[in-house]
């Protein structure tokens, strides 16, 4: 694991990097999680030792530090993936963004299409004011959800993840996260960018995938993110947790993707 020190907010971040292959992989994980933890596995899949992989937590969550400071915002975050990319001196980076993630990855693109070659979003905010977590964190005051609310909220994702092994990871990485920064993230998000991201991917030259699991299919107008640019890839057998509930599929799917946008 390395660490990287921002100086205004005086914190590390903490990040995996593969260190082999030309080609950069970022990615970005989702509401509570952890880079780590999701996309650890491709670090020890032989198919992805052509690709530099580097698996970045967040402020307020997984391993990097937790500042009460920090705004957790979408354009905050992206300021610092931005940072690290400087830092590591990369360029035409693939950006893989799941749920949270992936709308950091269009603030980013936003902000810096130049360092971006390519974004892979799996079931992201594509639009302002979506996310059913979010609307529950966001609903409660930050006092009040920082107190108790973010308690009641690990229960729940206690209780699912008895019933599921691919659930029972989001138990772990959310009772490590900061409370502030969940609560934090979720307003963020519900706030979206500006203009908001349909508008931003719209405008984007970068190359676009999008990745859903097939138990969200009706969840996504596929019609509509043709309209964006996207090409679409299904995971089989998925939910939102896809890269835990089918991991070989995942990660078979997420390479042919990033080979069919190159190709």
């Amino acid at each position: 694991m390395h660490s990287f020190w921002l100086e205004p907010e005086q914190i590390y971040i903490r990040y995996l990097d593969s260190m082999n292959g030309k080609t950069p992989l970022l990615f970005i994980h989702g509401l509570g999680a952890s880079s780590i933890a999701d996309f650890g596995s491709i670090l020890m899949d032989r198919a992805f030792d052509n690709y530099r992989c580097i698996l970045i937590d967040l402020p307020g969550q997984g391993f990097s530090d937790k500042p009460q400071n920090f705004s957790y915002t979408l354009y905050s975050y992206s300021s610092v993936v931005e940072r690290l990319i400087e830092h590591l001196k990369l360029a035409s980076v693939t950006l893989v963004g799941h749920s949270l993630g992936g709308t950091v990855a269009i603030a980013l693109l936003q902000k810096r299409e130049d360092m971006v070659s390519h974004v892979i979003l799996m079931e992201p905010n594509l639009d302002p004011g979506v996310g059913t977590g979010s609307k529950i964190i966001a609903a409660q005051t930050e006092d009040d959800f920082v107190s108790k609310g973010y308690f009641t909220y690990l229960s729940a994702l206690q209780v699912i993840g008895n019933e599921s092994t691919s659930a029972s990871i989001y138990p772990g990485t959310f009772a490590v996260a900061s409370s502030l920064a969940i609560h934090r993230s979720a307003i963020g998000l519900l706030a979206g960018t500006t203009p908001p991201q349909r508008e931003i991917l719209q405008a984007a030259k970068a190359k676009r995938t999008y990745i859903v699991g097939d138990q969200n299919i009706n969840d996504v107008p596929l019609n509509e993110l043709e309209e964006l640019g996207f090409d679409v890839f299904i995971i089989p057998q998925a939910g939102h947790a896809m890269m835990h509930d089918n991991p070989e599929k995942f990660r078979e799917i997420l390479l042919q993707a990033i080979v069919e946008a190159n190709s």
